[in-house]
């Protein structure tokens, strides 16, 4: 007898002290490529967000089923019997919760609904990012010790990159038969933009002839580390004049500080701030290359982006993207805040487009091989 599809409720955080005014980044970007891997006339998904905002609509527009749990708030303390009559109404098969006051709230209202299998998807280390003026401390300590207290009502912890979940076996304590790798991935077999829209995309992003038109599309955070990337653009501009153009395409709350960093090195006429950019297919195909210049990332789900477009990349060696990148084959990888050294792999990638067409085409078939919608499957299989 045919049961019909499996539910499964996603409870996604956010808000003012989050962020989710803005798109929720990473993490949306994420959950948004699980759920295009699921097969619709296999499951049943719900996304209940804790705040409105950007990345509800755009859940929204792709035609997924989405709930908001208006007039939320930090502290709120009824906000767990909220979530666990929404999870009783609807008797998913599996719950997963993502971001941090999600992963709080989320996990509290699975257990006072009795659901059975919950899972908690990990974004990142919760270790050393937010030191001095990266971002605030307690912030991290806080969000730190609520997963070592709180993974024990999971049934699995969901981490998007072997390093982190290795990281989350070593320091937070979980048995490794309870900490699962689903990567996020990116569909291959998915039309990807046409001429015309590439075309488009590059006359909005002012990309001009000769030019090698770098691309980063990340929150304007403190962990991104962008006065890296913008000290990287300052040097390649000394050695090759005129010879790039870099468009950031996000927001956040350091855009401000950023503008004016890139005012004090004579960066009006190299460098860009875009917004968030809705088009991030077309955004990936439009640019030549790609960087990152992060602290640390538990997978780096732009490189994917950037790798399936066919466009080399250069990272800086931190977190999943490791596993993501092979150093000299799909890209190049630094060491983080080398500013000196990313700016050399940028010029020899300038001089060389020859490698660098080769490094796209490298990385294409990597993300075809490793980082497939079938993992996304295979892992909510074990999941359930």
């Amino acid at each position: 007898m045919d049961q019909g599809p499996v539910k499964i409720v996603f409870i996604v955080g956010g808000g003012r002290f989050f962020g989710a005014e803005l798109p929720l980044g990473g993490a949306a970007s994420y959950l948004k490529a699980v759920a295009r891997a699921l097969p619709r006339e296999r499951f049943d998904l719900l996304f209940i967000f804790l705040f409105s905002g950007p990345t509800v609509d755009e859940f929204e527009g792709l035609g997924f089923r989405c709930q908001v749990l208006d007039k939320a708030f930090r502290g709120d303390p009824f906000l767990p019997l909220r979530i666990a009559r929404v999870l009783r109404a609807e008797k998913p098969n599996l719950v997963v919760t993502a971001v941090s006051n999600a992963n709080f709230y989320g996990r509290l209202g699975a257990r006072l609904a009795g659901v059975r299998r919950l899972a908690t998807v990990v974004m990142d280390y919760m270790q050393g990012i937010m030191a001095g003026e990266r971002a605030k401390p307690l912030l991290e300590r806080f969000g730190y010790w609520q997963e070592k207290a709180l993974w024990r009502l999971n049934s699995w912890i969901v981490a998007p990159s072997n390093p982190l979940r290795d990281h989350i076996i070593r320091r937070w304590g979980v048995p490794a038969d309870r900490v699962l790798f689903i990567p996020g991935v990116v569909d291959t077999d998915q039309p990807a933009p046409d001429r015309a829209r590439i075309d488009a995309a590059r006359k909005a992003l002012d990309a001009r002839d000769g030019q090698l038109l770098i691309g980063a599309m990340c929150r304007l955070a403190p962990v991104k580390n962008l006065p890296m990337m913008l000290r990287v653009a300052h040097r390649v501009d000394e050695t090759v004049p005129g010879g790039i153009r870099l468009v950031i395409a996000g927001e956040g709350p350091q855009r401000r500080n950023l503008e004016t960093l890139a005012h004090e090195l004579g960066l009006q006429d190299v460098v860009r701030f875009v917004g968030w950019w809705n088009d991030s297919a077309a955004f990936s195909s439009a640019v030549d290359l790609h960087l990152l210049t992060s602290y640390t990332e538990s997978q780096g789900i732009s490189l994917l982006e950037a790798m399936a477009a066919s466009k080399p990349v250069i990272a800086t060696a931190v977190g999943g993207v490791v596993e993501v990148v092979e150093d000299g084959v799909t890209g190049l990888l630094v060491e983080p805040d080398n500013d000196e050294a990313m700016a050399r792999c940028v010029v020899e990638l300038l001089r060389d487009r020859e490698l660098a067409e080769r490094m796209g085409r490298a990385g294409r078939r990597r993300v075809e091989t490793l980082f497939s919608p079938a993992q996304v499957r295979e892992g909510f299989e074990t999941l359930l």
